[in-house]
């Protein structure tokens, strides 16, 4: 992870806290630094410039289908049509295979001419039954013919319908286990397809990295040399010792469907909600090094242990907007060629 600042102020050293430098606004209760004897301390008078941390976390992840299906025929037959090829975008309910069916489409055609007349022979009956020439048996016969032809036309589609493989939804074929030609067997296997529909970036997440992010902030997907962004769904647990869950996001723009399947790199940028004073020495200054002590001139009565932050050009203090911004801030300090870093 590397650190940076809305201002553009690199940080180049780890907060000062921990090597124990720690001063307050209030002149009498500041934690002095251990007494050095034959040091010169001297005031710096800076302007302050309020600013925000951001963070930048890195990984790596991969783009994948969250509905993948391998298809097949319940009937079988030689295959006839093949219109499928791996990295071929299908649309939902588009033919992409059929088996060879001159049978089962001669028996629609003939169920449909059969419930054509069956249709016309039951209102015959109904118009002949009004004028009291048909009788009413002969009216509840006709309409049992004729729902028999309805029944017998839904069969045979339905048989033809088994010898045709069509797309489930928006996808792209993956695999084809299959060509024209081939003699197919039920339920073998003809294409894989991954939904387009569904599609999302898994990234696996580091135990040590789980409580260092926040997945709510702008997220940035590199894959193929281009960036498109994206958003959190959502967790899903995994069985590793290495990394505690996988981050499930969502593309917020359009993505290319041969993405599909590839790696991509994950910027999540976090902006933290601490503010900092920088405190910068201009160009032609030697960067002082250790700070000795501070003083807020327009804020007499502001107390509090703060620790800082080295900076190439100055320091950082964590800050509560709250209590005012202050226009200066002395700064007592070490010089760099006595102090050091």
């Amino acid at each position: 992870m590397r650190n940076s600042l809305t201002k553009v102020i690199p940080l180049s050293i780890a907060i000062a806290a921990s090597a124990g430098f720690f001063f307050t606004a209030d002149h009498n209760s500041y934690a002095e630094p251990a007494v050095q004897e034959n040091v010169n301390y001297q005031w710096i008078s800076l302007a302050p410039e309020l600013v925000s941390q951001t963070s930048h976390s890195k990984f790596t992840g991969r783009i994948l289908s969250q509905h993948v299906r391998v298809l097949s025929l319940p009937a079988d037959g030689i295959l006839t049509l093949a219109n499928m090829k791996s990295g071929q975008v299908v649309e939902a309910g588009s033919i992409i295979a059929k088996l060879e069916s001159s049978l089962e489409q001669a028996q629609v055609d003939k169920a449909q001419a059969e419930l054509t007349l069956k249709q016309a022979d039951y209102k015959a009956k109904q118009t002949l039954k009004k004028k009291r020439v048909s009788s009413e048996l002969q009216v509840l016969q006709a309409h049992r013919d004729l729902k028999l032809a309805e029944s017998n036309l839904t069969l045979a589609k339905r048989q033809l319908t088994e010898r045709q493989l069509v797309a489930p939804y928006k996808g792209i074929i993956q695999t084809t286990y299959a060509s024209e030609g081939d003699y197919i067997a039920k339920q073998e296997r003809l294409a894989e397809v991954h939904s387009l529909e569904e599609v999302s970036i898994e990234l696996p997440i580091a135990n040590s990295m789980i409580n260092t992010i926040n997945l709510q902030d702008a997220i940035q997907v590199e894959v193929d040399s281009q960036t498109v962004g994206a958003r959190f769904s959502h967790w899903k647990p995994v069985s590793s010792q290495k990394f505690s869950k996988i981050a499930v996001l969502k593309f917020t723009e359009e993505f290319d469907p041969f993405w599909l399947g590839m790696p991509v790199k994950v910027q999540i940028t976090n902006q933290n909600k601490s503010k900092y004073l920088h405190l910068g020495v201009s160009s032609n200054s030697v960067l002082p090094g250790k700070v000795a002590n501070l003083r807020f001139p327009d804020l007499p009565d502001k107390q509090g242990v703060f620790p800082y932050i080295k900076t190439k050009d100055g320091w950082l203090i964590k800050w509560n907007e709250a209590v005012g911004i202050p226009k200066s801030v002395e700064v007592q300090v070490i010089p760099s060629a006595e102090g050091g870093n």
